[in-house]
């Protein structure tokens, strides 16, 4: 077990140093200046330019660019925004708290949902709640993300008046981006619960715990729902990485404090260090959450730890 968690963490590690050159690349391929985004070409004298890109260290050649880079962030250093100049780590910091906020709320709301819904329409196969839950779940992996959360801005706090549409203090302004998020995820993991549990129900050893007498709640909870989780876990590891990139919608949709908000901002302005450390703390949080997936495994089906 520990070699294999071993094995994965050094596995991660060349994923994100590849997440690391592939953003430096392409952030610094695009076409147009960089530079301007700071100044004014029209107002700045290219002697000025030239001395800002020297002392911002643009003037250097790209592969010099990233081996600093790459040293300073081993160092806890991932540069200075060059819109305001605030420490680019401070900033993720500051920010990040309010996106694992919304996305541990968001999975809570999916999981639950998800798993809810989806024992319940196979336990009622081809009946009247298995129907409904199924054309709930296609409506709401067909919904985008936006504009499930601009209808719900014009519900619940245009309409009705109930909740505050935007802001990140207090728990009331959490509740529409993370049903939001919550509701539009939760389609994908009905459907893999439904599935998954319509296969374990007609097992052989699910027929003979039946036939031995055992309550069917004991029944569903403690075999057919624990088998069950095995390939969802995957579903909603992928969920929570949809979720985080879901982020960058929702935070600017309901105009919430987060770095789904300061990414978006940052790629518009062309801020390179901002970005480059959000997609770098961004990998390290879905790395972690595929670890985190991979160890569940070897918790929940001794098969897998005695491999």
């Amino acid at each position: 077990m520990a070699g294999v968690v071993i094995k994965k963490i050094l596995t991660s590690l060349v994923v994100l140093f590849g997440a690391l050159v592939l953003v430096f690349l392409i952030m610094n391929v695009l076409p147009g200046d960089p530079i301007f985004s700071i100044v004014d070409p029209t107002t700045t004298s290219p002697e000025e330019i030239a001395a800002l890109k020297h002392e911002l260290g643009m003037d250097k050649p790209l592969g010099q660019q990233f081996v600093e880079y790459v040293i300073d962030i081993l160092h806890g250093d991932f540069g200075k925004s060059r819109a305001s100049s605030e420490p680019v780590l401070a900033l993720i910091l500051k920010n990040l708290p309010k996106t694992i906020e919304l996305t541990v709320v968001s999975v809570v709301i999916s999981v639950t949902l998800g798993i809810l819904l989806g024992i319940l329409s196979a336990v009622f196969r081809n009946r009247v709640l298995d129907t409904v839950v199924r054309v709930l779940s296609l409506i709401t992996i067909s919904m985008p993300t936006f504009w499930t959360g601009v209808l719900f801005i014009l519900l619940f706090s245009v309409k009705l008046r109930w909740l505050p549409s935007m802001g990140s203090e207090g728990f009331r302004t959490l509740i529409l981006p993370s049903v939001t998020l919550g509701i539009v995820s939760s389609g994908v993991i009905v459907r893999m619960v439904r599935n998954s549990a319509l296969e374990i129900i007609n097992e052989p050893f699910i027929v003979t715990l039946r036939a031995k007498g055992l309550a069917e709640r004991t029944v569903m909870l403690r075999h057919v729902l624990r088998n069950v989780m095995i390939p969802t876990i995957t579903v909603i590891g992928l969920q929570v990485t949809n979720m985080l990139a879901g982020s960058v919608i929702i935070e600017t949709v309901f105009s919430r404090q987060g770095i789904g908000r300061i990414i978006s901002t940052a790629i518009m302005a062309r801020d390179i260090p901002i970005v480059q450390g959000v997609v770098f703390f961004s990998a390290i949080i879905c790395v972690v959450v595929n670890l985190v997936v991979d160890v569940s495994y070897a918790i929940i089906d001794p098969r897998v730890r005695r491999a």
